[in-house]
């Protein structure tokens, strides 16, 4: 019904639950829009709130061609929101329903975010950002890819510091203007210091 009602529209997002072994919960953008109902969010809310989720998106098939479909073979972590990334920078629009459409199992023993390691290097979701960046004209859309960017290196620099310092080469994949800082990216930091004692 809503691809029906809303012509034009390439992406569909919903909420989604995610469930550990100890707790169940919506996730952050079910949580903070599921009081405005069914809607349409454009390129900033999508940096911003992250209303899309593999496990609950449809996406027309000319759009996911159209943007160079996924990028098998050149990434083993963060391919799909590589794709997300390239859909939304092209189409700009997308449309999120009120309804939860799925699970996200953090317990799951054969997890790509647990079982991949990636190298900051080896992030193909980093070069495509700077690409977006260096091409895009709106001032406030920069400064949304910057934060959407550090809010996911956050993650990445949290898996490095599980298994060596961060060094300071890495800190050149982060946007450290005032504006865009998150500043949770020092607490792996800190915690990789762990490794000089090993």
């Amino acid at each position: 019904n809503a691809i029906l009602k809303n012509v034009g529209i390439k992406i569909f997002a919903s909420g989604f639950s995610i469930s550990d072994i100890n707790y169940t919960r919506y996730n952050r953008y079910y949580n903070i829009n599921n009081k405005i109902g069914d809607h349409l969010f454009d390129f900033y809310k999508f940096l911003l709130e992250k209303p899309v989720w593999t496990g609950a998106v449809v996406i027309d098939k000319q759009a996911i061609i159209k943007a160079g479909g996924f990028p098998e073979g050149k990434v083993n972590k963060g391919g799909d929101e590589y794709l997300w990334l390239q859909i939304m920078n092209k189409e700009r629009k997308g449309f999120w329903l009120n309804y939860i459409a799925g699970t996200y199992h953090r317990d799951s023993v054969n997890m790509v975010t647990r079982n991949v390691i990636s190298e900051p290097e080896s992030i193909i979701l980093f070069p495509l950002i700077q690409s977006l960046i260096f091409n895009e004209n709106d001032k406030k859309l920069i400064v949304c890819l910057k934060k959407y960017w550090n809010y996911k290196a956050w993650y990445y620099f949290k898996d490095i510091s599980k298994r060596r310092i961060v060094r300071l080469k890495d800190l050149k994949y982060y946007f450290w203007q005032p504006k865009v800082l998150d500043f949770k990216i020092f607490i792996p930091m800190a915690y990789s210091l762990k490794n000089i004692f090993r």
